[in-house]
């Protein structure tokens, strides 16, 4: 049996079932779902007005309770956002970023966030405007084309010591084809 959300049909089904006398484990059975998932989910999504289990209820808590799981809550802890923009005005990089922030603040979950999260900010708000950073400063990838000139020419190995004439006087410096360089 997979991880997946009970949905509105199945919560549907558990109170028809459960109105008609059957026990939690043959509702389970029924829906392909563990005793314990019915039993929770009757524990859990109750009317707070006549503590019975109602369907549309128990849809609505649900959707409450996924909506108030997301991570953009971060933003409003003003420590952590402070933290990680003064971090990304430096030019660190999210995983540094994360990574300082567990070994600073290691008994404080509010100030813990993921490299991803921190990119998903960024992205986030590149789209809005952008007040916090460009995403080519904070080093995503395909944010921008940025050109370096090679430091050795492409066709150039370092340390080979060319089997086909005298040694190079070039340092141990070749060409892939045994030539000097330089």
């Amino acid at each position: 049996m997979s991880h997946t959300h009970l949905s509105a049909r199945e919560r549907c089904n558990i109170l028809l079932m459960s109105q008609f006398g059957l026990n939690q484990a043959e509702v389970a059975r029924h829906l392909g779902r563990h005793r314990s998932t019915i039993s929770r989910e009757l524990k859990r999504n109750q009317s707070p007005y006549n503590r019975h289990y109602h369907d549309f209820y128990a849809q609505h808590a649900a959707e409450r309770r996924r909506r108030a799981a997301r991570h953009r809550r971060r933003w409003d802890h003003p420590p952590l956002v402070d933290f990680v923009m003064a971090k990304l005005a430096l030019f660190w990089p999210p995983e540094a970023i994360a990574g300082r922030l567990i070994a600073r603040f290691p008994n404080t979950p509010a100030m813990r966030i993921s490299a991803q999260q921190i990119y998903a900010w960024i992205a986030a708000d590149a789209v809005t405007g952008g007040c916090c950073i460009s995403a080519s400063d904070a080093g995503i990838k395909d944010a921008g084309v940025v050109h370096h000139e090679p430091a050795i020419a492409p066709d150039v190995i370092r340390g080979l010591i060319s089997i086909n004439g005298p040694t190079l006087s070039t340092g141990g410096v070749a060409s892939a084809t045994g030539r000097a360089t330089r």
